[in-house]
């Protein structure tokens, strides 16, 4: 059974990047075999690690139940080649960083965070600024009627669910009858999210819309889900990858943590 042990977290004091510590925190909880890998990306020569080593203990000691480990990563250069680079050689399962989503929807380059999610072979738990308070109860998974690729890939999700003992959702949006109506082996999908997900799936709901983005925010907000969770194709290696347009555009708009399964 996949486990998610090792977390890394991009931390640079501000706001933001404490939303996502302070997540990561509430993950583990009271594990002792936790660890939360903080990478510090500096462009100078600017020597702080003392300062911001003080400023994590205060974060990690208003939480007393936290009982794993920190670790702390500096380095010079450039934000997501670094994080990268880490991720695979701390072997860190998930990373979790914070967003500003406030004010940056129609920003077309998008934000630090929407290229790291792109870029990264790994899952991925962005945390907006603006998310309520810790809770991982209810899940949903969007997936289009395309099979899917990875039959391991939902092993992430499989471990968040036991872990919280979450319920997962699943929502697949058609923009029309046409689309809806394709000849694809639904009970295919139906059969790996039941194998997969085990009693932890409920539901799988189909909406029709011709605006995926607010559909798939509207349905969590309804549903008041805790997770967005969805999988990229952009890093496909059955046909034409994706341009990752789906996934930078819910990176920056959504308002409850969302987790990307690469």
């Amino acid at each position: 059974m996949k486990k998610i042990n090792n977390i890394l977290v991009p931390f640079d004091r501000t706001e933001v990047s404490k939303k996502a510590l302070v997540y990561a925190i509430n993950y583990c909880k009271s594990e002792f075999d936790k660890n939360i890998f903080i990478i510090h990306v500096q462009k100078d020569d600017v020597d702080d690690a003392a300062d911001l080593q003080s400023y994590v203990k205060e974060i990690v000691d208003s939480c007393p139940a936290f009982r794993g480990k920190i670790h702390f990563e500096f380095c010079k250069g450039e934000l997501i080649p670094n994080v990268l680079t880490s991720q695979e050689r701390l072997g860190a399962d998930v990373i979790m960083m914070g967003t500003n989503n406030q004010g940056r929807v129609d920003r077309e380059d998008g934000s630090n965070t929407s290229k790291l999610v792109l870029a990264a072979d790994c899952p991925v738990i962005v945390i907006p600024i603006s998310a309520g308070e810790f809770n991982l109860k209810k899940i949903i998974l969007v997936i289009d009627r395309q099979e899917i690729e990875d039959k391991n890939a939902l092993g992430v999700l499989l471990a968040v669910a036991q872990r919280f003992d979450s319920k997962v959702q699943v929502l697949t949006i058609f923009a029309d009858e046409k689309e809806f109506e394709k000849d694809i082996d639904d009970d295919k999908i139906e059969d790996l999210l039941e194998y997969n997900l085990g009693g932890f799936y409920e539901s799988h709901a189909f909406k029709k819309s011709d605006d995926l983005i607010n559909a798939i925010l509207d349905f969590a907000k309804e549903k008041e889900m805790d997770l967005l969770a969805i999988l990229p194709r952009n890093h496909s290696s059955k046909g034409k990858p994706s341009e990752g347009r789906l996934t930078k555009l819910l990176t920056l708009k959504t308002d409850i943590p969302l987790l990307t399964i690469d």
